[in-house]
Parts: C-alpha cells; structure tokens; sequence
C-alpha cells in the first residue's frame, strides 16, 4: 500500500478517519504507519 494522496481532497474538505489509522500511526505500525502518515 501507498500513502494516502490527499492532494486530490478538495481544500476544507472533511476527513474522517475510523481508529485504526489512528493507532496505526500513534504506534508507528511497520507496515500500515507511513500509509496514514499524510493527514497527521
């Protein structure tokens, strides 16, 4: 998987994101972290 491209999102747009990407990020998962880098 590729991080996400937010670049298409148009400006203010709303993001939600469920937990898991969340905790993936906070916990620096090895695989999923990088992913769900881009809207932190």
């Amino acid at each position: 998987m590729e991080p996400l491209d937010l670049h298409e999102l148009p400006e203010h747009a709303l993001l939600l994101l469920d937990t898991a990407p969340i905790i993936y990020f906070l916990e620096a998962h090895a695989q999923f972290a990088a992913r769900f880098k881009p809207p932190f």
